[in-house]
């Protein structure tokens, strides 16, 4: 248990979509009030289909060296660092005989930056504020694990910020932190 407490990263899912192609990103979906910048929307849609995968990884988790159901495959939707540490989460929560149920939390992304036009690769820097849902790992027994941060000061949802970089002609995300000084609102 504790290696599954250690496991649980701060990223939040957002709904899963059956009828979308695990390949094409869905279109980018923001708050009525939030603009999308120029040049961002590819790597908003991409990162919401990260998070899908995710959310779907997590609900159905694969082990180690076996392949991922394509609406679980968090690779096409991320780069190293981040992708390795995500199949390692999800390969973690397998070996543990563990996995997410529940409503999943309600993303808020906004775009913080874009840069298009890096020296490296194009940049879309990402915040996203999840909030409400009852997602939430189970043991293999079907036992609830304690809530990550349940009893951390302030307590979660804490804001998340991705760094999504364009990469051999597609967007994924590349590295994830967490703000835990305070509780995010969306």
């Amino acid at each position: 248990m504790a290696t599954l407490a250690s496991a649980l990263l701060a990223g939040c899912s957002g709904q899963e979509d059956e009828a979308t192609d695990p390949i094409t990103p869905p279109p980018a979906t923001p708050s009525p009030t939030t603009t999308v910048p120029a040049g961002a929307e590819e790597a908003l849609a991409a990162y919401q289909a990260f998070q899908q995968s995710l959310a779907a990884a997590q609900a159905n988790p694969t082990a180690e060296g076996e392949k991922a159901p394509a609406d679980a495959d968090v690779t096409q939707w991320s780069w190293d660092p981040l992708q390795a540490q995500m199949v390692a989460y999800v390969a973690d929560l397998a070996a543990q005989g563990a996995h997410y149920e529940g409503t999943q939390h309600q993303g808020h992304p906004r775009v913080e930056s874009v840069d298009l036009e890096a020296e490296s690769w194009p940049t879309v820097v990402i915040s996203d504020c999840a909030i409400g849902g009852d997602w939430h790992p189970v043991a293999e027994d079907g036992t609830r694990f304690p809530e990550a941060g349940a009893t951390a000061t302030p307590p979660p949802p804490y804001r998340i910020t991705v760094t999504m970089i364009e990469y051999q002609g597609r967007w994924g995300a590349s590295e994830q932190s967490a703000d835990r000084s305070s509780t995010c609102t969306p």
